[in-house]
């Protein structure tokens, strides 16, 4: 159903799609008030998306500058017909039958939230993108979603649509307000009315129709307008997501969008700024605790300064348990050897993640180090007191069992080794005194990893690399910066390159130079985190 887009994989396509779509939109004039989507999707929507392909102006230039630095064909628009693609039916040919009635926006939602939804959601995307023959199985997976599009030439939209509709095999047929709407025997519906098309579950299209009829819209719901007030200016896709949404995202998906905001609102903006690319996340009430909260600014500020790589993931065990998750998504399903180094590593957090009452601080990640040989990397994890680390300390030795063995490191209270199943690499827990008299745990690659945890030469706070992020953030106060291609030789010697999930993004982060990630306030009570990928000249 949606093997070709796997769910690890529909957030990074969204921007593809977007970038590639609007590069080959650009150029051509758009007039301002043309419709939006997200004006007729439900207020019901838990996951909506809209991007712009046909942006002109500073946008459209953008665009294309962006889709030149990372390599992109703009032809990957193309693909948008993929989306429209129907059971039974023929593979579109979106410069001939699609091309010539599209407006300048296009977008997608899904209403209640659940396994069926994201199966939908995989569908519509991986369609989008041609990474699938045919479009989206609404009819097997029973969801209820649809694809929106803004049709500047109304008359061929509903012709484009009567064929759609004709070939998939729909036979209930009926004019609305000036439309037309057509549904299959399985549920399927088409519909051309007004300035939109929309294509999906009967139930949603249906919920579209309804907006034509004065029900009030997404773009009308006050959490939407509310975020959508301080969402920055020169976006070239947008997506939003209602509160709790997170609970029916793709599972590799979840935890990372859990850990980000919490259960919160959240309007997600990708601006393209020419030399570099943005993606910004607003959110109403977020969390403590969470890598847009203060904590995971507390954790980045106290890791070792010349760390190319620092991360502030926020508090508590979501935090520990998103720094688990996210070494068990690069790892895949089809790792072998390299699959079990990262599932190796991961498992002392995941046990760890266990114990919350230990985990009230903060949690960050860090690597430096240059060469395998020299490298430096643990999580560093706060305790809530002197005890709660030793014990939480006590109890990992305790479900390791064997695999653990007591150590002796410079600086650290207690320590132990940890012996990988099969692999020529050791991991040292031990508890400490951090640089600001805090009670750590530190989980690190080697003694040496801990005593630079514990006793950096100095902070991240005040090093060049959080100076350059703050400006890079414009301002905003630096929780992650990488340095892309040091990271990606050191993935390439830990021979991880190939797992799936970075196989597929690689050929992308070749086009960075930095990647950081900041966190502020947009307005009282709206949180705002930005991350910002510097691409090479």
């Amino acid at each position: 159903m949606f093997g070709a887009l796997g769910p690890r994989r529909w957030v990074p396509a969204l921007a593809l799609i977007a970038v590639a779509a609007a590069a080959g939109g650009c150029g051509e004039s758009a007039q301002p008030a043309a419709p939006r989507p997200v004006d007729y999707m439900p207020a019901t929507a838990s996951v909506a998306i809209e991007a712009a392909v046909r942006p002109g102006g500073e946008l459209g230039q953008h665009a294309r500058t962006t889709l030149a630095a990372l390599g992109l064909s703009s032809n990957t628009v193309r693909g948008l017909g993929g989306a429209l693609s129907t059971p039974g039916s023929p593979q579109l040919d979106y410069g001939s039958q699609v091309a010539p009635w599209l407006g300048e926006r296009a977008g997608l939602f899904v209403t209640a939230g659940g396994r069926r939804e994201r199966r939908l959601l995989d569908d519509l995307l991986a369609s989008m993108l041609g990474a699938r023959a045919g479009g989206p199985d609404v009819l097997s997976a029973g969801a209820s979603g649809a694809v929106v599009l803004d049709a500047r030439d109304r008359a061929a939209a509903r012709r484009f649509v009567q064929q759609r509709a004709s070939a998939a095999g729909a036979h209930t047929q009926q004019q609305v307000d000036g439309g037309w709407l057509a549904a299959t025997p399985g549920g399927l519906a088409f519909a051309s009315a007004g300035p939109i098309v929309a294509v999906g579950s009967a139930g949603a299209v249906g919920e579209v129709l309804a907006t034509l009829h004065g029900t009030a819209p997404l773009a009308a719901s006050s959490e939407f307008k509310t975020l959508a007030t301080h969402a920055p200016a020169g976006a070239l896709a947008v997506g939003f997501a209602a509160p709790g949404a997170a609970g029916e995202l793709p599972a590799a998906l979840r935890g990372g969008f859990a850990l980000v905001v919490g259960d919160s609102a959240t309007l997600l903006s990708l601006v393209p700024g020419g030399t570099s690319i943005s993606v910004y996340a607003e959110a109403s009430g977020v969390q403590r605790g969470t890598a847009a909260g203060a904590q995971a600014r507390e954790a980045f500020s106290t890791l070792p300064g010349e760390s190319w790589l620092a991360a502030g993931l926020g508090g508590g065990p979501a935090a520990l348990a998103g720094a688990a998750q996210a070494l068990g998504v690069l790892s895949g399903p089809s790792s072998a050897t390299t699959g079990s180094l990262l599932a190796e590593v991961s498992g002392p957090l995941r046990t760890l993640s266990g114990d919350s009452g230990a985990w009230a601080g903060p949690v960050g990640l860090f690597a430096a180090g240059n060469g395998l040989l020299e490298l430096r990397a643990a999580a560093v994890l706060r305790a809530n007191s002197r005890a709660s680390a030793q014990g939480a300390l006590a109890q990992l030795a305790a479900a390791l069992g064997s695999q653990a063995s007591p150590a002796r490191v410079s600086g650290a209270e207690r320590a132990l080794a940890i012996h990988l199943h099969g692999l020529p690499l050791e991991l040292v827990a031990a508890t400490g005194t951090g640089i600001d008299g805090s009670s750590d745990l530190i989980v690190g690659a080697g003694a040496a990893s801990v005593e630079l945890a514990l006793k950096p030469p100095q902070a991240m706070r005040g090093s060049p690399a959080a100076q350059a992020a703050r400006q890079a953030l414009g301002g905003l106060e630096p929780t992650l910066v990488v340095d892309v291609p040091t990271l990606l030789g050191t993935l390439e010697s830990l021979q991880v390159t190939q797992e799936p999930l970075l196989k597929g993004a690689t050929p992308y982060l070749q086009k960075v130079t930095t990647l950081d990630a900041g966190i502020g306030s947009a307005a009282p009570g709206i949180g705002r985190m930005r991350i910002v990928a510097t691409l090479h000249a």
